[in-house]
């Protein structure tokens, strides 16, 4: 499939829709489950719900001198159905290192299913950096009100 194809396919898709039409085009094409590609899918998920709680909600500072804080939805949740997230300059740099990983990471895996003529080799030295476990494990828990 050409790079075009692809822009067109997923230009303007939410990280979500995005996923799916992923996994479908596995489907579609056949493809052998790939463990690699479906954990960095997992954790684009996390990434972008902690994108979307930090860009659509405020945060709460605990500390100025360490800037450690939680962003909460409690303002618009349901009574007793209140998020939080505990954030951190540390959080962010994980965030940030997770989603370069999860780049090369879907980058590997389309050129395994679109681009077989590329070298093995190649495709397996930009997962090398995909053997570490995920930096950002934070969640987004429930809030005591």
């Amino acid at each position: 499939m050409e790079w075009g194809t692809f822009n067109t396919l997923f230009a303007g898709l939410r990280v979500e829709a995005t996923i799916q039409h992923i996994r479908r085009l596995r489907d579609h094409k056949n493809a052998e489950d790939d463990k690699k590609l479906l954990a960095a899918l997992i954790q684009l998920g996390h990434v972008n719900k902690a994108r979307n709680f930090l860009l659509h909600y405020n945060v709460q500072f605990d500390d100025f001198n360490t800037a450690a804080g939680s962003v909460s939805d409690k303002i618009k949740a349901v009574p007793g159905k209140a998020k939080s997230l505990d954030v951190s300059p540390e959080v962010i740099w994980d965030l940030a290192v997770d989603s370069q990983r999860i780049q090369r990471q879907l980058f590997a895996s389309t050129m395994r299913l679109a681009r077989p003529q590329v070298p093995v080799a190649f495709i397996e030295h930009l997962e090398i950096s995909l053997q570490e476990p995920w930096c950002f494990k934070g969640q987004i828990k429930p809030t005591k009100d």
